[in-house]
This record gives C-alpha cells, structure tokens and sequence, in this order.
C-alpha cells in the first residue's frame, strides 16, 4: 500500500483520546493481534459489536466462557440456535428450573444411546401428560423384542390406572396375565 502508517513501540504504549470516541477504520478491516499474549478489552460501559453485513465469528483454541455477572444472557437468532459438543457433552446446570418452551411446534429429544429422564429427590413426582382436551394422546412406544420391551416398575408403591372411557388391553400374540 501507498504511504503506510506504522507506529512501532519497544514498550507498553497508550493510544488515547482526552474527549470523545477513538476510531479505527480499515477499508480491507481492523486487525488486532495480541501475538502471545492477552487482548484485553475493559469498560464500564456496553461492548458493543454490530456485524452489519454478516456473522460474527468467535474462535478459541482453549476452555473458554461467556459469562455475565448480573442479568440474564439471552441468544436470540431469527434462524435457529445451535449448540454443539461433537464428542463431548454438552451440560446444562442450574439451581433454578431449566424451562424449555416451544410456542409454534413440537420438542423433539433423540439418542442413539440408552438415556434417562429422573427425578430423584423423594416425594417430587414426574408428570407426562398431553393437556387440552381433544384427540391427543400419550404414546409409549417400542421396537423392543424381548418380553419386556416396554417395563413398568413401581418398585415401592402401586400402579394405578384409571380412564374416563371403556378401555382395551390386546396382545397380537401370547396370553395377558394379570396377577394379584
């Protein structure tokens, strides 16, 4: 490039303002490199980050987080949110309650692994239900070949089950055995 500046310094050096803001425009960007070390970017006001034309791209190489420290962090995308572990796990910890909420469609959790959904603090109960009266329906589910394909224990307590309709038990195959 024609006539470049460059400011070289053997030192720790300030570049500053006495009154308003400090602008840095490159026509082909603004690169900031730390080399080795740290770059460090301190406020008492808002960062603020506006990629007007196009994404933003945060990399890291190590651990990393973003965290606040009052306040809720909020993620909003117009198409969709993805949270990736690749082989890892992705965890999702919290005192409070994790509430995940689909206003216009259905949730959807699928493994290829044995998995689990407990409860495990005595006298908390877990309720699976379709409410709203209508047609809907609670479906259990299982491509299972062994004679317990879909097992339901109540290893301390009984199993009720009540319908407000006339009701059928059916095997395609075999004898249905109630015991008591």
């Amino acid at each position: 490039a024609a006539n470049p500046l460059t400011i070289t310094s053997a030192t720790a050096s300030t570049y500053s303002t006495t009154a308003g803001a400090l602008t840095l425009t490159g026509a082909g960007g603004v690169n900031i490199a730390g080399n080795a070390s740290k770059v460090d970017i301190s406020t008492s006001g808002v960062v603020d980050i506006n990629a007007t034309g196009a994404g933003i791209q945060l990399d890291a190489a190590g651990a990393s987080n973003f965290k606040t420290t009052s306040g809720k962090l909020t993620l909003d995308a117009d198409g969709g949110i993805d949270i990736k572990g690749n082989t890892s796990q992705v965890d999702i910890t919290t005192s409070g309650t994790v509430d995940i909420n689909s206003t216009g469609a259905g949730i959807t959790l699928d493994s290829v692994d044995d998995s689990n959904f407990t409860v495990g603090t005595s006298g908390k109960s877990l309720t699976l239900a379709a409410t709203g009266g209508g047609t809907q329906t609670v479906t259990m589910s299982s491509a299972g070949t062994g004679s317990n394909a879909i097992d339901i224990n109540a290893t301390a307590g009984g199993v009720d089950i009540d319908a407000a309709a006339a009701s059928a038990f059916t095997t395609a195959a075999g004898a249905l055995t109630l015991d008591g």
